[in-house]
């Protein structure tokens, strides 16, 4: 299953992303999900080539259901300097602590379409 998404340029979508935990060896562990309550979540859409970063947002996770490790966000291609074409989207999660514990949980494409 592929983490890919297609948005029209102005439209906006909701993006739900539930968090597990990895094992030791680095394997998902399906049956344990992350408590995400307070931690702050960063959503960056790159240029895959130049590295060029687009509609950075940045939230404090308190949802209903975070401590079950849901995270829902909203997406929108609105900025003016971005064209159509293929972008790198990033989502990590700052757990907090110190050191602090960074994750990157999502790092897929988003297709950004004009409208016809």
């Amino acid at each position: 299953m592929s983490n890919d998404l297609q948005i029209f340029k102005g439209n906006t979508i909701p993006l739900t992303v539930k968090v597990y935990y990895k094992n030791d060896i680095n394997v998902s562990d399906f049956t344990k999900t992350v408590n995400l309550t307070g931690s702050t979540v960063a959503f960056v859409i790159k240029d895959g080539l130049s590295g060029t970063q687009y509609l950075s947002k940045s939230m404090t996770v308190q949802s209903q259901s975070a401590h079950r490790g849901y995270l829902t966000t909203t997406l929108t291609s609105g900025d003016t300097d971005i064209a159509a074409g293929t972008y790198t989207y990033e989502i990590t999660i700052n757990m907090g602590g110190s050191p602090e514990e960074i994750y990157t949980v999502v790092q897929d494409s988003i297709v950004i379409r004009e409208r016809i």
